[in-house]
């Protein structure tokens, strides 16, 4: 019997970070971890789990120090075959970016698994970037896709031939959302719109609370339920009481676990207003939890939602756009029922673990040859 091939993951972990957040990237992560794959390979370990907050520089750079001077010592004095490597924009870049290619210098092989919207801003921004970003795109053995639409980003930009880009959408262990039973909403009770997300510009949270503002003007019977905590926490509150709306807009917090799930089962409108994304593990979240969704069409999202099939679309920073969505979805309990339900069955056909799985057997397939 051949023996299992030994694979370097380099990932988040931990079933939430530091402030109970729970980042796509260590759903992903910790899903693929206690996946029957972990049956076929033996995994050595670095976590890069962050912190619920931005940390100082300084904490940020010590940290990042320590994984590389572990992820550059396992490399001298363990043997493996191969380096899984998650990461996103940014610093994180930069710390991955550097193991990918001193897994190169020693002859491994090496799977990237990019996963941030922010990705493509800072190959513009920065020369520096763009270059780290190319040259290591370019050789590593293969990149893990989160759509075809980053699959066309990582090949316009480094130019590598077609099989070195795996699309494997995002994934999640759905069967927890699956069996969620939305109650039947009474007549009298206001219509719930979940954000579950970061709480900062960048995820939309302005242009969710100003949407919330002009949605009231119309319909009072709707409460607006914030979950998630982030920099941009503080001002967000101040917004909600500057528009003297906070009878209706609750803010929860980060909620895990069971919490989670009773709120999503309490939901009747989901909202993802961010401006970067690459494919949001919330929104699938949502989508398996059988809830209308309503989204940006930012990164890989189309790639998700298509309207008017299983939820509905607008341009980032379309405040305008956003009300309209939600009181086309609040005043219509009919195409909420049906949008939640292809919703669902778009998450079951397409990103399952199982779904991702049977691509990640390919890509271990060929590196066990």
């Amino acid at each position: 019997m051949s023996k299992k091939p030994k694979v370097l993951f380099v990932g988040g972990f931990a079933l939430t970070g530091k402030g109970g957040h729970t980042g796509g990237q260590m759903f992903a992560c910790h899903t693929l971890l206690n996946s029957p794959i972990s049956e076929k390979v033996e995994w050595i370990l670095i976590d890069s789990t962050a912190d619920s907050k931005s940390p100082s520089v300084f904490n940020r750079t010590y940290r990042a120090i320590g994984r590389l001077l572990r992820f550059f010592y396992i490399l001298c004095f363990r043997r493996f075959s191969s380096a899984l490597i998650f990461t996103v924009g940014g610093g994180s870049f930069v710390e991955k970016g550097t193991m990918a290619l001193l897994s190169k210098l020693f002859g491994k092989t090496v799977i990237l698994a990019p996963r941030s919207g922010l990705i493509p801003e800072d190959y513009k921004r920065s020369g520096f970037m763009r270059r780290l970003i190319t040259r290591v795109i370019r050789k590593v053995d293969y990149v893990i896709c989160q759509g075809e639409h980053w699959k066309g980003f990582y090949q316009s930009i480094s130019g590598s031939e077609d099989e070195k880009f795996v699309v494997i959408q995002n994934w999640l262990n759905a069967d927890p959302y699956f069996n969620i039973q939305a109650r039947p909403l009474r007549p009298d009770e206001p219509i719930k719109v979940l954000y579950l997300a970061w709480v900062n510009g960048q995820k939309g949270i302005f242009d969710f609370i100003d949407a919330a503002k002009a949605v009231l003007t119309r319909h009072k019977n709707v409460e607006f339920w914030v979950c998630g905590e982030g920099v941009g926490s503080e001002d967000a509150r101040a917004k909600v009481a500057e528009y003297d709306i906070q009878e209706h807009v609750d803010f929860k917090g980060w909620v895990i676990g069971e919490e989670k799930m009773n709120i999503l089962a309490q939901t009747n409108i989901y909202v993802l207003p961010s401006y970067f994304e690459g494919f949001p593990n919330a929104l699938m979240e949502a989508m398996a939890a059988r809830l209308p969704v309503v989204a940006t069409t930012v990164g890989a999202i189309p790639e998700l939602v298509k309207p008017p099939e299983n939820g509905l679309l607008y341009e980032a920073g379309d405040v305008k756009a956003l009300q309209d969505a939600l009181e086309t979805l609040i005043t219509n309990p009919e195409m909420r029922q049906t949008l939640a339900q292809n919703a669902r069955e778009t998450i079951r056909k397409n990103n399952t673990i199982d779904v991702a799985l049977k691509k990640f057997d390919y890509i271990f397939a060929r590196i066990s040859e």
